[in-house]
């Protein structure tokens, strides 16, 4: 419930009960037990109750079954919900077990120890849940397909480009341990507009692709979710004599075109 109210949400587990009453069932408390039995009861009544009404509702043509994998899932509950409770009734109402929680016993250590560690275990498991399910929302928010067909072109001539080489977080990935968005796959292809570079695949943040070709000046452009499908980028031809420039080496022309640019958009 803390790690819930945390991640902007509340969450009451009817779980939580059960810490007490299972602290005096371990210690041999006979309220523990009628408290146990009653919840073992009632969980095996509203069982009943929802697989008669789920189906009366799908005999009448009422209802209709939920998308997998959450039928799965609810199909799985009901039965641990009901194996579970009809454990805790048959373990409490065995021959002589409410003679044993109706005599006078004393509190002990090992009781409060194996009490508090099954509470720190169950905490720690369900807060790693919550947490997980919080950053998969969160990261799934921010995950968007893309579709972009980038075409670069002569910007003196409008013609389309005869070569063309790519860098940047997509055709160069670094080697990680842990899978790192954008997840693409660029197809490049020529045709009569020159060549050509598609990406298909998902982001989570804007990322960069420089664009070479020889006798041009680098291009460097910028994908995000806001990105057209079709791209067109003008590349600038170096003038005569002009070598490209190296990344730290010097400082590029004073009327080269900038760098960076969002690109012209179709």
């Amino acid at each position: 419930m803390t790690a819930a109210l945390l991640g902007g949400r509340i969450s009451i587990e009817l779980g939580f009960v059960g810490i007490p009453i299972g602290y005096g069932i371990l210690i041999g408390r006979a309220s523990s037990r009628k408290w146990a039995l009653f919840f073992a009861h009632l969980a095996l009544l509203l069982t009943v109750v929802c697989v008669g009404w789920a189906g009366y509702d799908r005999w009448t043509g009422g209802g209709r079954m939920p998308p997998y994998p959450d039928s799965v899932a609810g199909g799985v509950v009901l039965v641990l919900v009901a194996a579970s409770s009809f454990y805790v009734r048959s373990a409490l109402t065995r021959s002589g077990q409410e003679e044993w929680f109706l005599a006078e016993k004393q509190e002990t250590s090992a009781a409060k120890t194996l009490t508090w560690a099954v509470v720190a275990v169950a905490a720690f498991l369900h807060a790693s849940e919550q947490t997980t399910e919080w950053w998969m929302q969160k990261t799934l928010a921010q995950v968007h397909p893309v579709h972009v067909r980038v075409a670069p072109y002569n910007a003196e001539n409008g013609q389309g480009m005869k070569t063309l080489d790519l860098s940047g977080e997509v055709v160069n990935p670094t080697k990680q341990s842990v899978s790192k968005l954008p997840r693409l796959t660029s197809k490049t292809f020529g045709g009569d507009d020159g060549i050509q570079v598609a990406f298909d695949g998902v982001a989570a943040a804007p990322f960069q692709i420089t664009l070479r070709a020889d006798g041009f000046e680098d291009k460097t452009i910028t994908l995000d979710r806001e990105s057209q499908k079709v791209i067109r980028v003008p590349m600038q031809p170096l003038d005569a004599g002009q070598k490209k420039t190296e990344p730290g080496k010097a400082e590029p022309k004073a009327d080269a075109a900038p760098a960076t640019t969002r690109a012209d958009s179709d």
